[in-house]
């Protein structure tokens, strides 16, 4: 953890979006290959987690558990998040998965937002993209927000 690293908020619901293999399943079961369903934005960087949900990450009989915890599971996120980050630190938080990661802010070049869909592109400097969605609109503005005062912060 970086020193002098602070919470700034959260957002619980993303899913990653895009033109990508999302996961693979063999006689009905696999994974996900991109199973983080919300992000942390600290004073230092963007975390983005998989909160450890009941089937997280898992393809069951066809089915992508995740998919579907980001469209009919949004609070149980947001409260499992809540309690993380309440009881345990950010370094705990970003092990607690090994696809967990982060990007530092000095590695973004820019961040667009969707204009019609609650969408959130994040460039990289070194020309990688990643995209997700977000589930409310609530904290699409949030995250809007925060990005904002934030990346103009670091400049």
């Amino acid at each position: 953890m970086e020193q002098e690293e602070k919470i700034i908020g959260y957002i619980a619901g993303i899913m990653r979006t895009g033109f990508y293999l999302r996961g693979k399943s063999v006689l009905s079961v696999g994974k996900v290959y991109t199973p983080e369903n919300a992000m942390i934005i600290t004073n230092k960087r963007i975390i983005f987690i998989t909160v450890p949900l009941p089937g997280a990450g898992k393809i069951i009989a066809n089915v992508d558990i995740s998919m579907w915890q980001w469209l009919l599971a949004k609070k149980d996120i947001e409260n499992k998040l809540k309690e993380m980050i309440e009881s345990v630190s950010i370094e705990e938080i970003l092990q607690s998965d090994p696809k967990n990661f982060f990007i530092p802010y000095d590695e973004i070049q820019k961040i667009k937002f969707g204009r019609i869909s609650r969408s959130i592109k994040i460039i990289k400097k070194d020309g990688k993209k990643l995209s997700y969605s977000i589930r409310d609109k609530n904290d699409f503005a949030k995250a809007k927000s925060l990005f904002k005062n934030l990346l103009k912060n670091q400049s």
